[in-house]
């Protein structure tokens, strides 16, 4: 069994947003979630940050408790913790949209139209993402559990499109008719505070991640401090290593016109 954590950044007035999933085997879970409490414990018992969670852009603009903290400081974090995630063996999920290009079809593409926002496009991509690479696996049904962040209005909508899912979803995966669809997926999506759950946190500073490296090599924005560009391509190209199978992400060959949509959305530094 797998769990998949998930959260999202740039869904406010950036330009791409992203959701980037933490695929954890079960029982990889308890070392793995004492290695995070470890990770946390540094910075509120050695650093002496007064936080609750991590918010990866707090980090990384320098604001409320890590005003604190030097970039020397913050740079050797983020590199032990990406190190470590690394070395963990798990996996990586991700989805990316040019907001631009999607707003131009939302009201007119009928399968954007039956997704309803872009966040439930997004994470429907993860879902699909993970369903093709899981299926590939013998003996694999109803193996992963998926666990976001609260969403409001979104948990209601986007749990009935995983329990009712458009039949266009299916041709991504290539159901077979004798199949349930979606059938790599355990029961439905779960939603929580990510204040309790580690690698929701963990999800959202890769998110972030990911999309300053996207925002710089798509040329829509410059460094925000020296050497940003090096680091955040650094970091990326050491996560990418541990994602599922990038022909179950941004597939290439034999596109079916929900592949060709995913794709046609996403910016060209990230496929």
């Amino acid at each position: 069994m797998k769990f998949c954590y998930l959260d999202e950044t740039g869904t406010g007035t950036e330009p791409f947003a992203l959701i980037i999933g933490i695929l954890v085997d079960a029982y990889r879970m308890k070392p793995t979630k004492k290695g995070w409490d470890e990770k946390f414990s540094y910075l509120t018992d050695d650093l002496g940050l007064e936080i609750e969670e991590l918010h990866a852009k707090d980090l990384f603009k320098n604001r409320k408790a890590w005003r604190i903290t030097t970039g020397e400081q913050k740079t050797e974090f983020v590199n032990e913790l990406v190190d470590w995630f690394v070395g963990r063996g798990h996996q990586l999920v991700y989805t990316c949209v040019n907001k631009e290009l999607y707003q131009e079809q939302e009201q007119t593409n009928e399968k954007l139209k039956d997704m309803g926002s872009l966040w439930r496009f997004l994470a429907m991509h993860i879902i699909l993402s993970v369903q093709k690479s899981m299926q590939s696996k013998l003996n694999n049904k109803g193996n992963t559990v998926f666990i976001f962040d609260k969403k409001d209005l979104d948990e209601i909508y986007f749990t009935d499109l995983i329990i009712s899912p458009p039949n266009w979803t299916e041709s991504y995966y290539k159901k077979k008719k004798k199949d349930e669809a979606l059938n790599q997926i355990i029961d439905i999506p779960h939603f929580v505070d990510s204040r309790h759950v580690g690698l929701i946190q963990l999800a959202d500073l890769f998110a972030y991640i990911f999309r300053r490296d996207i925002e710089i090599k798509e040329k829509v924005f410059n460094e925000e401090f020296k050497g940003e560009a090096e680091l955040m391509n650094t970091w990326v190209t050491k996560l990418k290593t541990t994602s599922i199978p990038k022909s179950c992400l941004y597939p290439t060959r034999g596109l079916c016109e929900t592949a060709t949509l995913i794709n046609s959305l996403a910016p060209s530094s990230i496929k």
